[in-house]
């Protein structure tokens, strides 16, 4: 199962962050920030958002996403560029 191989890098009532492989063997981040502001997990996780998100297969970051932040620096590469940019919807 998915689950047995989630590592708990952060757990207190500002962050959880936490990191784990797929079945492909890719390692995936995820950051939940609940005030959003600077946080940082040397050498694995850096970010301002409140939803971060990153995918690294083999030894580069292939996919990345914010949800209201700007900054994301995961495994020392800058995975911000790597995110979609967001566009306001208002709904009808």
């Amino acid at each position: 199962p998915l689950a047995d191989g989630v590592k708990v890098l952060a757990n207190t009532a500002e962050l959880t962050a936490l990191e784990f492989a797929d079945e492909t063997g890719a390692r995936h981040l995820v950051a939940l920030n609940r005030k959003g502001g600077a946080v940082n997990l040397p050498g694995v996780l850096s970010t301002d958002a409140y939803v971060a998100y990153a995918r690294k297969e083999g030894e580069k970051v292939t996919a990345a996403a914010l949800l209201n932040g700007k900054a994301l620096t995961a495994w020392g590469t800058d995975a911000a560029k790597l995110a979609p940019k967001a566009e306001a919807v208002t709904a009808p």
